[in-house]
């Protein structure tokens, strides 16, 4: 069964996703550039320059922004090395290459565009030791720029000091087309750190390599951003016989990763070593006050020896005179205890006798407030009489029509007083 039929921006939309996942590297010689005054973007093409493919042509696309990236000035006739995808232009279906860079082909080549760079940022003064910064004592907190693969980074990492160091890697190509741009974006990163105080120095390192490979740190845009940098920037990048741009522009300029080590540990370094000579000298020092003095200690300590006999045999008199006294207050106050008791025997004594009186006129009073109890009285038929609650003793105290109570032994009997009979 045929497949089924695509309409032709969807077969386009297949074939373009499918060429961006083949990125290439072509290389040729530039012919027809054109560039457009307020475009964002130029067009160039790429003729095949080897003998067996004289003739092939593609036509190239790029984006103005990776062309100042590149930092290579394109010109008619020049042999480059592209880096991008191909793509097919739906509206008139051609075939573009979208490159994102450009580097030059040969020695030669890059000789030339490296010392006409380098002289125009030499006449700006972009390299002037006035404008190199010191490198600060005491560094803590270091930005390191360079790729977390390989030797280098291990290299550094070995060498550092244990000094308290707190180091923010950003991990970035160091070396063909692409490592340009991602090497501006990581300083560019580092700067918002770098003006939020998060970094004291910057540090770019890479291994040496032939001047090809050392093309992405002699790009222009990248060594303006070092030069203008916020903190001191130290340049670790290892060379042959020519010195990258980048690092003319660092503060601090240094072969190896190592090297950038000793660097940073140097101020941590000599104040370790001034702490130990210090603690040296104390302690010498210390050692010739003790000699200088030793016959001086020896006369005081001979001073308190006889001041300390005198002492002792002060103390032996007061000694032998507190013991007397000890002894006649022991004396006395055995007199005392003897004394004391003889007393507290008599205490006794008179005191039981009173207390055996105290028990008899005790129970005399018992006896008569027995005898006198209202109770007893009203048990052998006594009764008490009571007229508006008083107790009456005569006819006298009651009236007719009062109130009265009579209290006996088991009860009380009220009533009113109707008659009154004398006796």
């Amino acid at each position: 069964m045929p497949p089924q039929p695509l309409p032709i921006s969807t077969y386009l939309e297949n074939l373009n996703r499918a060429l961006r996942a083949q990125p290439g590297r072509l290389i040729g010689e530039v012919s027809q550039l054109q560039f457009y005054p307020g475009r964002s973007y130029l067009f160039f093409s790429l003729k095949d320059s080897s003998k067996e493919g004289a003739g092939a042509m593609i036509k190239c696309i790029m984006w103005k922004t990776d062309y100042e990236r590149s930092g290579v000035a394109l010109s008619d006739g020049m042999e480059i090395i592209v880096s991008g995808f191909a793509e097919i232009y739906a509206p008139s279906g051609s075939l573009t290459f979208k490159a994102q860079a450009v580097e030059l082909v040969g020695e030669g080549a890059l000789k030339k565009a490296y010392d006409e760079l380098k002289k125009k940022l030499e006449h700006e003064g972009v390299f002037a030791d006035e404008k190199k910064r010191a490198i600060p004592s005491f560094v803590q907190k270091i930005g390191v720029i360079t790729s977390r693969d390989g030797a280098v980074i291990n290299d550094f990492l070995t060498n550092i000091g244990r000094h308290g160091f707190s180091i923010s890697l950003i991990d970035s190509r160091v070396e063909g087309a692409l490592a340009t741009d991602e090497l501006i974006r990581s300083v560019q990163s580092f700067r918002a750190k770098a003006e939020a105080g998060e970094i004291d120095v910057l540090v770019v390192i890479r291994g040496g390599g032939s001047m090809e490979s050392l093309l992405p740190f002699n790009n222009e845009m990248l060594v303006r951003e070092i030069a203008a940098f916020p903190v001191p920037v130290i340049a670790g990048i290892g060379h042959d016989k020519d010195i990258t741009l980048a690092a003319l522009a660092a503060d601090l300029m240094v072969s190896t990763p190592t090297a950038v080590t000793a660097v940073l540990n140097d101020s941590w370094d000599r104040a370790l070593s001034y702490v130990e000579l210090w603690e040296k000298g104390m302690l010498s020092s210390f050692r010739d006050v003790l000699y200088a003095k030793q016959s001086l200690v020896a006369d005081m300590m001979a001073d308190i020896r006889q001041h300390f006999s005198g002492i002792l045999e002060r103390f032996g008199k007061i000694e032998f005179r507190l013991r007397e006294e000890l002894a006649r207050i022991q004396y006395c106050f055995q007199g005392i205890v003897k004394d004391s008791l003889s007393t507290m025997v008599t205490i006794v004594q008179k005191l039981a006798t009173s207390l055996r009186e105290s028990v008899v006129t005790i129970s005399s009073a018992d006896k008569q407030l027995s005898a006198n109890d209202p109770e007893r009285l009203l048990k052998l038929g006594y009764s008490i009489a009571r007229v508006n609650n008083k107790i009456i003793r005569s006819i006298k105290d009651a009236a007719i029509g009062d109130a009265f109570s009579i209290r006996l032994k088991d009860g009380i009997v009220e009533g009113e007083v109707e008659k009154i009979i004398s006796a």
